[in-house]
């Protein structure tokens, strides 16, 4: 009697701490959840008063993007913080990194990103031919369509720093106590889930990944930081630079020329462009080539310790996915990027 009572107690003692693990989890996706509709509904109503007011307002690329971007980062984003804040958290230790291991970190974290990348288009391509439409890619539309100061100060400034200071020390400051590999994964799912699109969810998810490991390993946001900003100047404001100077149109005009002579004369003046992007696409293999072997080299230096705390591992997805908060925040997010395909 006396040894069952004592089997009893023990496993109800093994059980409580999976479930507080389940409630922490659970308020994180809840506050998440509360904060990720708060932003949408800021900017469905932003959008929609605009349109009220003037159409025009919706149909400019970069009136819209201002009228939906601001709400959204100067409201939405600071509610989303001090909801997450509300959370227990835990410290993480500070340590330095040496300039020259995060520019080894930016080859890996770009090669991964690129990498990624193509594995996402591959999927939309098939996704695509399944439906018979392409699966439009939003944040090339976006990017391409903005002018480049708008670009630079919401893609280059306030999107990393924001983004950061969410998908990576709120969250992983509550999560890093159930293991670092478990702080890092979720960190990126939520970080990937939350861009609302399957074409950036696979790279958002990877690059995700690899700066949740920065950051577990130095407690230092400046250097996830710096790293986004300089990813996102180099895809959304080098790379539609480059495209720009490439003139898509001039090059379509040429296709259509019938006279040597006329096509000629044309291609001399589009030709320095076609140059500057091969350059650049020879700078951006050169990176991805460094990139891939310095994952390769140093492939075994990727290990996470365990937390405080740790979840047994044949109970670390229901534990962690499978409580009322993940739940809605995965379902809105992934009801989001269906809707998206099918656009």
């Amino acid at each position: 009697m006396n040894e069952a009572m004592t089997n009893v107690q023990q496993t109800q003692q093994n059980m409580q701490p999976m479930q507080q693990a389940s409630r922490q989890f659970s308020r994180i996706g809840l506050m998440a959840f509360i904060g990720s509709v708060i932003i949408m509904v800021l900017q469905m109503v932003a959008g929609g008063i605009a349109g009220l007011i003037d159409e025009s307002l919706v149909s400019d690329m970069n009136s819209y993007f201002l009228i939906t971007m601001i709400p959204m980062y100067l409201i939405g984003m600071p509610l989303l913080i001090l909801l997450l804040s509300r959370v227990p958290a835990q410290k993480l230790e500070k340590r330095k990194m040496k300039v020259g291991h995060w520019i080894l970190s930016f080859f890996m974290c770009y090669a991964l990103m690129y990498l990624s990348n193509l594995i996402g288009q591959f999927i939309t391509m098939v996704i695509g031919a399944v439906k018979g439409s392409l699966v439009q890619d939003a944040i090339v539309e976006v990017a391409t369509g903005l002018h480049p100061a708008v670009c630079f100060v919401f893609m280059v400034l306030f999107a990393p720093v924001l983004e950061e200071l969410i998908f990576r020390k709120l969250l992983v400051d509550r999560m890093v106590k159930y293991g670092e590999g478990t702080a890092i994964v979720i960190s990126a799912f939520m970080f990937g889930m939350y861009h609302g699109n399957l074409n950036q969810l696979v790279y958002a998810f990877a690059i995700g990944l690899f700066f949740a490991f920065i950051y577990v390993k130095t407690g230092k946001l400046i250097y996830t930081i710096v790293l986004h900003m300089v990813i996102n100047f180099m895809g959304s404001v080098v790379g539609v630079f480059i495209l720009d100077l490439m003139d898509l149109d001039a090059w379509m005009e040429i296709a259509a020329m019938t006279d040597p002579a006329e096509m000629m004369e044309a291609m001399m003046g589009v030709l320095p462009g076609l140059l500057i992007l091969m350059l650049y696409m020879v700078f951006i293999f050169a990176i991805v080539i460094t990139g891939i072997i310095l994952l390769i080299v140093k492939h075994k230096r990727f290990t996470c310790k365990a937390g405080d705390v740790q979840i047994p591992k044949g109970k670390r997805f229901k534990t962690v996915m499978l409580n009322l908060g993940m739940i809605l925040f995965s379902i809105l997010w992934i009801g989001m990027i269906i809707l998206q395909l099918f656009q």
